[in-house]
């Protein structure tokens, strides 16, 4: 055989080199197909239903992606205003005071706390919305003008809480009551605030009786600021009829408020 003849021998034919072609073309593809397949499975696998969960259990939440580093941080996602300043205070005073554009949104009557008066204070540089998790400061007025009664509420989250607490961890593990006061220079002994063990007492279910609706606490008691006691009063509530009507635990309303009286 002459040199060229086997230059030639040695050259795959145009078909073999179509049918490498063809063979890794398909080895490609099944490596994409198996990808997808198991992408799909785990996001089957991730999909929430409606919040449902048997009294006295607990709850997942779902925080979407992009989100995490917000629902595990635990430094101040916003100052809460110093309440124990307002009190005594006049209307004006004490809106400078709060700062962060308090704005009062609605007067009305009240007897609360042996006031007369009720402004409800929107912090308009904090927050444009009028939702249930926008931070809220309510100032009980007296019959001179001032001041009885104050308190602040808003989200969790706005706290520098992790919204993947369930309520009772962050009652009874966290301490947010407690911690939150804190925030305000309000010292408090750790434990003050915590969820009773029957969780009947704080939970509401919808006509179902499986589907949570509501957890809800109250609390007050006293604390010291400066060296002086200070009565104090608090309030925990986890909405769930956003995340009941989203199908997702994430719209959960957690909303923690917390507040002094003279």
């Amino acid at each position: 055989m002459s040199e060229k003849s086997k230059d030639i021998a040695s050259v795959p034919s145009r078909e073999t080199r179509s049918r490498r072609v063809i063979i890794v073309a398909v080895a490609a593809l099944i490596v994409l197909i198996a990808g997808y397949a198991i992408w799909a499975a785990t996001a089957l696998n991730d999909k929430q239903t409606a919040p449902q969960q048997e009294k006295g259990g607990t709850m997942q939440m779902v925080v979407p992606e992009g989100m995490q580093s917000r629902y595990t941080m635990y430094d101040t996602w916003w100052d809460a205003p110093k309440l124990t300043k307002l009190l005594g205070q006049t209307r004006s005073k004490a809106l400078k005071i709060i700062g962060d554009g308090a704005t009062v949104r609605k007067k009305s009557s009240t007897v609360e706390h042996g006031a007369q008066t009720l402004l409800t204070v929107a912090l308009t540089e904090l927050s444009s919305k009028d939702n249930a998790t926008a931070p809220i400061v309510y100032l009980w007025m007296d019959s001179d003008g001032l001041v009885c009664a104050a308190t602040y509420s808003c989200s969790m989250s706005s706290y520098g809480f992790s919204g993947s607490l369930t309520f009772c961890q962050a009652l009874n593990k966290m301490h947010v009551v407690e911690r939150a006061l804190q925030q305000v220079d309000i010292e408090v002994q750790l434990g003050t605030a915590t969820a009773p063990d029957d969780p009947a007492e704080y939970s509401t279910y919808r006509d179902d009786g499986s589907t949570l609706q509501e957890e809800y606490l109250e609390f007050s008691g006293t604390g010291t600021h400066d060296g002086e006691t200070v009565n104090w009063m608090a309030s925990l509530d986890y909405d769930y009829t956003p995340a009941i009507e989203k199908a997702d635990n994430y719209y959960t309303d957690r909303i923690l408020c917390i507040g002094v009286t003279r």
